[in-house]
């Protein structure tokens, strides 16, 4: 036991252990070291470390390797090292860290953080696999790079509760991420938790999950659930990561980020193989310098991200020149068609442990208040969109969109409309508009009325626009699958002399319900 003691001035660390088990040390300073204030080098077992204050040291103030089962907590602060706050250097498993400060670590005379960890709150090495690892309760801020820098495998850890802000410096564009709130780097990191976060005032994006070399493996079956991200550099990025599940954030006011990031300036982006992602129940208000929701093939490799499901979230004032939902190069994303999309979500729910994660509920999306297009769909195959208030946020006020509400470009199989049907009115140009594309079905819709079908809430260029196309059905035959096309302050179909295989049959045009 270490009882408010005094470590400084060494040439390495202030205290160094190796293959202890039950170390406490409670209370005391440990400063200006060579290394870290604390050092656990090698097989350490169920230490606590509990009301300490570690600073100026010029590597950590902590730092874990091969330990098992340490305890962090108390009113203990990891602040102004040279490095980082806290470094888990190698293979740290079972380690709780609680209700602690790291802030204003990293030496802001650097430019950047190639080659040298130089300024995050928190940071997993690449060396090992880190293992059930927490972080509760904590601040994480102000720290010259990162809040929190993931760049070893992570797996199995829960990141829950914390204040993360004020991360990252302005200065830094020119070399890339430079103050994600929370950032994973390399790849591989999977059954991870990041929920119930207040993500804030970071320089670039409030999370951030990539992989730095296209040959690195995907991350996989991570959640982000319920956490408030606010004027950062941008809301949720995910870059090359399966199964990922994006749930009931806040996701406000996020603008350009200070480093060159791939997907930074939107509300949530999915890029490089983001397959099979769940984005369910966010709130996106004001992702001021890209789309609401972004699903693409970039980032270091160029694998498109399929099977994305996107349920019941609400999307409104993104901008400039940036639509709600745009899904480009990317394909059999699902817009309000939960079909299949429940057995993911319930395989996830063991891995969460503390966090209380209930059923899927509303599946309606809205979007709203957006600068270009509601939806935007560009060299996408198999898209269903279904259930969804297009234009008009809630079926009954007019949009404030300054295009389409869904627009069509390059694209194939695309079917709007399936059991519910979308309210598609209240946009300046059309409800919908398609070019250069194959195979689209319109079944179900409301498009130019309100959400009853009673009221004009116009299209203001029209209904629908089929441009270039090939084998269209707007209807058909079968009872109960027409369109009501309806209010529509142009023409309610528009039919070009380059549409091929138009059938148009069983619609109300010009008629209420």
């Amino acid at each position: 036991v270490l009882r408010n003691c005094k470590a400084y001035d060494n040439a390495t660390s202030g205290v160094q252990f190796e293959g202890t088990t039950g170390v406490q040390i409670i209370g005391g300073e440990y400063y200006d070291n060579g290394a870290a204030g604390i050092f656990f080098k090698d097989g350490d077992k169920s230490a606590l470390i509990q009301d300490v204050d570690c600073y100026h040291n010029v590597k950590s103030g902590l730092i874990l390797a091969k330990s098992d089962g340490t305890q962090i907590n108390g009113t203990s602060k990891f602040r102004e090292n040279d490095e980082s706050g806290i470094q888990f250097q190698e293979s740290v498993i079972n380690s709780i860290i609680d209700g602690v400060e790291c802030f204003s670590n990293g030496i802001p005379s650097l430019t950047n953080n190639v080659g040298v960890d130089n300024g995050a709150g928190i940071r997993f090495n690449p060396i090992g696999e880190h293992v059930d690892n927490q972080i509760l309760n904590s601040k994480i801020y102000q720290n010259n790079i990162h809040g929190m820098e993931i760049v070893g495998k992570v797996t199995g850890s829960s990141i829950v509760n914390n204040e993360i802000y004020e991360n990252g410096r302005k200065d830094l564009a020119a070399v890339g991420a430079q103050g994600a709130g929370v950032v994973f780097q390399f790849g591989g990191s999977s059954d991870n938790v990041i929920a119930q976060n207040d993500i804030r005032d970071n320089s670039d994006a409030g999370v951030y999950m990539y992989r730095s070399v296209a040959s690195a493996p995907l991350h996989s079956n991570n959640m982000f659930y319920e956490n408030t991200v606010t004027r950062n550099g941008g809301g949720i990025v995910v870059i090359a990561s399966s199964d990922s599940y994006i749930v009931g954030n806040t996701i406000t006011d996020n603008a350009t980020p200070s480093g060159a990031i791939i997907g930074g300036a939107h509300g949530i982006y999915f890029g490089e193989g983001a397959n099979n992602g769940v984005v369910y129940d966010n709130t996106i208000d004001g992702a001021t310098h890209g789309n609401g929701i972004m699903i693409t093939n970039k980032g270091v490799g160029t694998e498109r991200s399929d099977n994305v499901f996107i349920l019941g979230n609400s999307i409104k004032d993104a901008q400039p020149a940036s639509s709600g939902i745009r899904i480009e190069k990317s394909d059999n994303a699902h817009i309000g068609n939960s079909a299949g999309v429940v057995p993911y979500y319930k395989d996830l729910i063991p891995i969460i442990g503390i966090i209380d994660v209930g059923p899927l509920g509303v599946l309606e999306n809205s979007v709203s208040g957006v600068t270009k297009h509601s939806i935007d769909l560009f060299e996408t195959d198999g898209i269903d969109i279904d259930g969804a208030f297009i234009g008009s946020g809630n079926g009954v006020d007019g949009g404030s969109n300054t295009e389409n509400g869904i627009n069509i470009i390059d694209c194939e199989n695309i079917e709007i409309g399936l059991e519910k049907g979308n309210i598609i009115s209240g946009s300046p140009g059309y409800g919908i508009y398609a070019t250069g594309s194959d195979n689209i079905t319109i079944h179900k819709n409301i498009i130019g009325l309100d959400l009853n079908g009673t009221t004009a809430l116009p299209n203001k260029t029209g209904g629908i626009y089929l441009g270039s196309t090939n084998n269209s059905n707007i209807g058909s035959a079968t009872a109960g699958t027409g369109n009501i096309i309806s209010g529509n302050e142009g023409n309610g179909i528009v039919v070009t002399d380059a549409a091929t295989d138009v059938v148009v049959t069983g619609n109300y045009i010009g008629l209420d319900i």
